[in-house]
């Protein structure tokens, strides 16, 4: 046999070799992206779901029924949370479902009540804790973001992932260090 054809098939082992590892890490970086987006598309489904509840709350004319489903839907939901979120996405809903606990005494107070100075003083006071809710929403959305973001969606040159490395490597460094 011809030393050139040798040559070739000892050099065509380590190629073949090669090529399986591309398209296997291909493979893998495909499916690890589908996870990802799957993962993205149950937790933006939560966050509208959430949000649909304090949208619910927000536009009813506050019957305590109401009030009573959403706030029982919210626990439910931040069970859910854990799963899919950080513990602060969990403390959020958990404040909103308790705020919405906590106002619904007053409201119940304010329809028994025949004397309409004191039903004006208790919804008063069930307004201050209104106020929580209608603020909830505004950072709400800033807590779920960065559960959101796709980040292994860039590609990144090697120069940016040892920037990335070297940025993690700083943060746990003494002061000399910098």
């Amino acid at each position: 046999m011809p030393t050139w054809i040798q040559t070739f098939q000892a050099l065509l082992t380590p190629v073949v070799a090669v090529a399986v590892a591309v398209i296997a890490f291909l493979q893998w970086r495909t499916a690890h992206q589908k996870v990802v987006l799957d993962l993205f598309d149950r937790r933006l489904a939560f966050f509208d779901d959430v949000m649909e509840l304090h949208r619910d709350y927000m536009r009813s004319a506050t019957p305590t029924t109401k009030i009573k489903t959403i706030a029982r839907a919210l626990g439910r939901m931040e069970r859910k949370a854990r799963f899919l979120f950080g513990e602060e996405v969990v403390a959020a809903i958990n404040e909103l479902a308790t705020t919405m606990w906590e106002v619904l005494p007053h409201l119940i107070r304010a329809e028994k009540e025949t004397d309409p100075s004191k039903a004006t003083e208790i919804t008063a006071a069930a307004r201050s804790i209104e106020s929580r809710i209608n603020d909830w929403h505004k950072r709400f959305p800033d807590l779920c973001l960065p559960y959101m973001r796709m980040d292994q969606k860039q590609i990144r040159t090697p120069a940016q992932w040892f920037e990335d490395r070297n940025r993690i490597r700083l943060s746990y460094a003494d002061e000399k260090q910098r």
